[in-house]
């Protein structure tokens, strides 16, 4: 039986400090558990207000060269690389 539940996650989510910014899922379970999981990140990030989040979904066909890790990067370049402010 696997420890994840809906509330768990929450629970998780609301224990971390620093609050956190990007949520990864999907590459390894259901999509039901998935969209549960996106769920309650979404709920986390209504609750606390959290700025700038990522949420990074990984159902569905993997990347054409199969490299999990090279996709994640790239979409977390996507959204911070070059989003600097001026000084």
């Amino acid at each position: 039986m696997s420890p994840y539940t809906p509330h768990n996650l929450g629970v998780v989510l609301h224990t971390l400090v620093p609050r956190p910014q990007v949520f990864v899922t999907g590459a390894a379970i259901s999509e039901a558990m998935t969209n549960e999981s996106i769920a309650v990140w979404e709920g986390f990030i209504k609750a606390t207000g959290s700025p700038e989040t990522i949420l990074i979904n990984l159902q569905g066909e993997p990347p054409v060269d199969g490299n999990w890790r090279a996709e994640i990067m790239r979409r977390l370049d996507a959204k911070y690389r070059n989003n600097t402010t001026s000084q």
